[in-house]
């Protein structure tokens, strides 16, 4: 069969025309196949979480097992984007979500690291580390025996004696309920003690009684012995929470700048659930 009569060989354009096709994709698709990258960074991340757990660094073979084993997550992983099996996922939705905000966070760490930042922080926001009033009270119980008087009575008796007074009178039963609590806030009573016991507090600006408060079965007496003012502390008495404050506010502010500037890139519908 001479040369020419093969060229004219309907099947030979057809198989070229295929070898040419496959050549082309195959050029294409390598053009298109994703980078898996583990850089050293990563190595040595894998090896510092290997280090903390088991105290020692991790041997050749365990390093290119920990090695293998990402490689491993990222084509899962890449192939499972590629099918789609990330959409309509709550949970892998938010865990993107966050790492998004992630990125951010080295820069608020090293702000927060400025004690200078810090403490223009903590002076433009005092109110938040403002102490808050705080109280000595004794509490009491009134002796059945030695007192039968209303309560208005006990009230007009109570409010000129101190609670050392009181005490030597014989007003207070020693029944074991007799009990002092030291430099605590109002909030702080109200997790102790049945608020209705301590509200008349609010108003007391020097030691005094509060009114008796009767209950079914036993009349109570509260004695504020000292009221400590509200003060400002130093920056370095607080200074841990300022951190925790600083880097909080931060990161909102960050994420909702960052929000604004993204939502504009999509076309967001809101669609009536009617």
């Amino acid at each position: 069969m001479t040369l020419q009569r093969i060229l004219r060989e309907p099947l030979l354009y057809f198989a070229g025309i295929t070898l040419l096709i496959f050549i082309v994709d195959y050029a294409l698709s390598n053009q298109q196949v994703p980078k898996i990258i583990i850089s050293q960074a990563d190595i040595k991340m894998l090896s510092s979480k290997w280090e903390k757990a088991y105290f020692r660094e991790p041997s050749d073979h365990e390093l290119d097992t920990l090695i293998q084993q990402r490689i491993k997550e990222e084509v899962f992983a890449a192939q499972a984007i590629k099918m789609g099996l990330d959409q309509n996922d709550s949970n892998i939705r938010f865990w993107l979500y966050q790492k998004i905000l992630f990125l951010s966070d080295s820069l608020i760490e090293q702000a927060s690291s400025n004690r200078n930042t810090l403490i223009e922080y903590f002076n433009d926001n005092q109110k938040k580390y403002i102490r808050a009033k705080r109280y000595d009270i004794s509490i009491g119980k009134l002796s059945e025996t030695t007192w039968d008087y209303e309560e208005s009575k006990l009230s007009i008796v109570l409010k000129d004696l101190t609670f050392t007074d009181a005490e030597e009178q014989g007003l207070l039963a020693i029944s074991g309920f007799n009990q002092s609590i030291n430099n605590i806030t109002l909030t702080e009573l109200k997790q102790r003690l049945p608020e209705h016991w301590i509200r008349p507090l609010e108003d007391v600006l020097s030691p005094s009684w509060l009114p008796v408060i009767t209950e079914s079965d036993s009349r109570i007496v509260i004695y504020v012995s000292n009221i400590y003012a509200q003060t400002m502390p130093q920056f370095e008495e607080v200074s841990s929470k300022v951190v925790l404050d600083f880097t909080s506010d931060e990161a909102e502010k960050n994420e909702a700048l960052l929000f604004e500037k993204l939502k504009h890139n999509y076309n967001i519908d809101i669609q009536d659930i009617n």
